[in-house]
């Protein structure tokens, strides 16, 4: 073993009885794929494809402006985590939906957008990203690489 946990020790019971949350920011299944996602990127690049860390990599930072939204309810300082792991100050009357974090949560997350389990999400909402069509729309290279390494649903 290489020392690492599986990621569905990270899921929840409650994640398969209405969502987290009793579903009212999450859709079932939202956390599960999520931490499965993670998994099965560290299966693809192990044993299938190790470019496939670099060219998310890549998407991540060509795409993570996308998912910052307009923010004036909130007048905290925002910051997220560039690729380098700085810390990098943003304006304040901006946020950023977790996919804007690292190059991780951007797979997931974006996973969880094409499986069509963001639609409650207000945050991906707001970017106009918490559906398949806008994800596939709006950066449909990322979608492309989805369909290649995942199944996804036919909406």
């Amino acid at each position: 073993r290489n020392q690492t946990s599986c990621p569905f020790v990270f899921t929840s019971r409650e994640d398969f009885y209405g969502g987290i949350g009793g579903g009212q920011s999450c859709c079932e299944g939202q956390l599960t794929l999520h931490e499965m996602t993670h998994g099965s990127d560290m299966v693809i690049r192990q044993r299938k494809d190790p470019y496939f860390h670099e060219e998310v990599g890549k998407l991540w930072s060509r795409h993570r402006d996308k998912f910052r939204y307009a923010d004036s309810t909130s007048r905290r300082a925002i910051t997220i985590l560039n690729s380098g792991q700085h810390l990098v100050d943003v304006d304040e009357t901006y946020s950023f939906c977790y996919a804007a974090v690292n190059r991780d949560e951007f797979l997931a997350e974006c996973h969880c957008i094409a499986q069509g389990l963001h639609v409650k999400s207000k945050d991906y909402t707001r970017c106009n990203l918490s559906l398949p069509g806008e994800l596939k729309e709006a950066m449909p290279d990322v979608y492309q690489m989805l369909e290649r390494q995942f199944s996804l649903k036919k909406f």
